[in-house]
């Protein structure tokens, strides 16, 4: 028959666990819940009006762009276009177009807003 020989004493092992679940708790105190969380980062990090102004009108901008220079292109190149036999047609360029700048817009509205 063996006898096993620990190195830590019986009682260390309980107080360890102890401490432990004790600064857990503590710990928890400290965290701040996720909407205590995002209303600091809210005010950290909120924006100046100059600079809503600046990279709203920057994406409303580039979306306004896309759009009229993207459809005079495509009226510039709709004979090769279709001459080419491509899969995507004008309407799906046209689409896809009218697509991206809509998208840049609304990110141009949501810089404003957000």
């Amino acid at each position: 028959m063996s006898t096993f020989v620990s190195a830590i004493p019986p009682n260390t092992a309980g107080n360890n666990c102890v401490r432990a679940v004790r600064s857990l708790k503590m710990a928890q105190k400290d965290i701040p819940s996720l909407h205590e969380a995002l209303k600091e980062d809210k005010a950290q990090f909120d924006d100046c009006t100059p600079c809503r102004v600046i990279g709203s009108s920057a994406f409303i901008g580039l979306g306004a762009y896309t759009y009229t220079s993207g459809h005079s292109q495509l009226k510039a190149q709709e004979a090769v276009i279709k001459r080419s036999k491509s899969m995507f047609g004008m309407a799906s360029r046209r689409a896809a177009i009218t697509g991206t700048s809509a998208l840049l817009v609304g990110a141009g509205v949501y810089r404003w807003f957000a």
